[in-house]
């Protein structure tokens, strides 16, 4: 099954970029619309169905001036998604963030993806994803998760 991604790469990139241009310590946005195009296994009586809709999503980018810690938040706000068979609508919450941070030639970075379609009767689809890694200074790696689930209430 495919992974949702609420934010792409570029648009985190151009994010990122933009506040270094103009020195900022951090950006804010909400005018970020992402369409959603997701097949939810357990929606349509456990036939499942395909869901489709524009979210709106809150961004916020975050790094220090020194440019060894960068932060990144996004989280659906607002949009409907709607059953192409049923026409049963979902709404999208939860939060897609990572972090990393590279002190004195060591690195970390952390990425979590959590999200849920919460529709009629409490019909949950849902993803979880963590991923970590650790780098020390002499390039070895000490720590590294990578961990996915999805489920269906």
């Amino acid at each position: 099954m495919k992974k949702l991604k609420f934010i792409s790469t570029i648009s985190l990139t151009f994010l990122s970029a933009l506040a270094m241009m103009i020195n900022a310590q951090s950006i804010s946005t909400r005018d970020f619309v992402q369409t959603i195009t997701e097949f939810v296994p357990c929606a349509n009586g456990g036939a499942g169905e395909v869901v489709e809709g524009d979210v709106g999503i809150h961004i916020v980018v975050h790094f220090n001036k020194a440019g060894d810690v960068t932060k990144f938040h996004a989280q659906p706000q607002g949009g409907t998604l709607v059953g192409q068979t049923t026409g049963t609508r979902f709404q999208a919450t939860g939060v897609t963030q990572d972090n990393s941070a590279s002190p004195n030639g060591a690195m970390t970075y952390s990425f979590v993806n959590r999200f849920h379609f919460v529709g009629r009767g409490g019909i949950q689809f849902g993803q979880y994803d963590n991923y970590h890694i650790t780098v020390n200074a002499n390039g070895d790696i000490t720590a590294l998760v990578d961990k996915s689930s999805i489920f269906c209430k």
